[in-house]
């Protein structure tokens, strides 16, 4: 692959991060619309969420199989496709259980292009890996941003939400087209790669563990920030919006500094400090209530270097083998997502959302003692 032909590939990853960020972004912003239209409880919020993970824990397990097989671009496309067609039948859900079924081909796709998109970076020849992947998943953060007050904005002025769904299904047909037209990436395989996984198989677990429990914490800060700000505070959806859109922006703007910064500082030590400052800054929104809801806010600044870093990491520590490294921990991870959305669920229905939302701060503290022990082992990405 030439020059011309990795910055197209990287635009391209760029793009589609972008689209798939809008369309996954979507399950936290339309929690509080499917509750109030479909008059359904947390419990079975916290169900649906379940079942989409579940499907999304299925489709990694299957992508890491096919992505062996047929390669990276393969599985892309076929991201791609199920995602547009999935996100475009859900505009036409007249049920919950309808939009349910929708949601689990959605993750199920979303999964195949995340999976395809994380371990393809590695494969790019760049100096600076952390850079890129901050980048790439810099564009995950525009995505979330620019969705939260778009369609804020757009159900506050009575654009149906179905609309909405389709609409978005062009935006993956245009990163089909446009995908076909990428390059394959070049596998680096070696013989001592199989050694090197099983060498660093407790590393692995902790990683699975550090990196499982950050995960769980942002998805479900994604998933859960709007239902506190509806439910606890009872702002409006497009005031709920502000905050929302505040953690992504900020969470999207630490993503393309994040790089430089962990470059600098080292990748270890960004991780560890960024997880100490989201834990203080999002006990003080919480215990601030109503006047910290832009100090919970901005805690999206420094949970954002955390997962690229992470990934980056795992590529320099298990080199040759780092696509299948990265594959059992974004598969694993899945599970604490399920698990960690379950709870979620049921303290909402049991405590409410203010309480039940203290199970973030609880995530981040159990992934940076993780953190911490990785750091004992690898003194070197200090």
């Amino acid at each position: 692959m030439n020059k011309k032909e990795q910055n197209y590939l990287i635009i391209m990853i760029f793009f589609t991060m972008l689209i798939t960020a809008i369309s996954y972004s979507f399950i936290g912003i339309f929690i509080p619309t499917f509750k109030e239209i479909f008059k359904v409880s947390d419990k079975l919020i916290g169900i649906f969420l379940a079942i989409i993970q579940i499907s999304s824990l299925i489709a990694y397990i299957l992508a890491n199989k096919l992505n062996n097989k047929f390669g990276q671009k393969k599985l892309m496309l076929i991201g791609i496709a199920l995602s547009g067609i999935s996100v475009f039948l859900i505009g036409y859900s007249q049920t919950f259980m309808q939009v349910m079924i929708g949601y689990v081909f959605t993750t199920f796709a979303l999964s195949f292009t995340l999976l395809s998109i994380n371990t393809t970076v590695p494969l790019i020849l760049v100096s600076f890996q952390s850079v890129l992947f901050n980048m790439v998943h810099g564009f995950f953060g525009v995505g979330n941003t620019i969705s939260q007050k778009i369609v804020g904005f757009l159900l506050n002025n009575n654009v149906e939400w179905r609309i909405i769904y389709k609409s978005i299904s062009l935006g993956f047909l245009i990163a089909f087209l446009l995908y076909l037209f990428t390059y394959e990436t070049q596998k680096n395989i070696s013989e001592k790669a199989s050694e090197n996984i099983i060498e660093l198989k407790k590393e692995l677990m902790l990683f699975i563990f550090a990196m499982g429990f950050y995960v769980a914490a942002e998805i479900q800060m994604g998933n859960w920030f709007m239902n506190l700000l509806k439910n606890n505070y009872t702002l409006t959806a497009l005031n709920a919006t502000t905050y929302t859109t505040v953690f992504f922006g900020t969470f999207t703007l630490g993503r393309f500094i994040g790089g430089i910064i962990t470059e600098k500082f080292g990748y270890f030590r960004s991780i560890i400090y960024a997880l100490i400052l989201s834990i203080i800054f999002h006990l003080i929104g919480m215990f601030l209530q109503a006047n910290g809801l832009y100090i919970i806010s901005i805690v999206g600044l420094f949970l954002s270097i955390i997962f690229p870093t992470s990934i980056a990491l795992m590529g320099k520590i298990f080199k040759e083998n780092s696509s299948k490294a990265i594959s059992t921990v974004s598969t694993t991870t899945a599970l604490f997502i399920l698990f960690s959305g379950l709870l979620m669920a049921n303290l909402n229905d049991l405590i409410g959302a203010y309480l039940s939302f203290y199970t973030i701060t609880i995530c981040l503290v159990l992934s940076l003692i993780f953190y911490i022990k990785l750091n004992s082992k690898f003194v070197d990405y200090k």
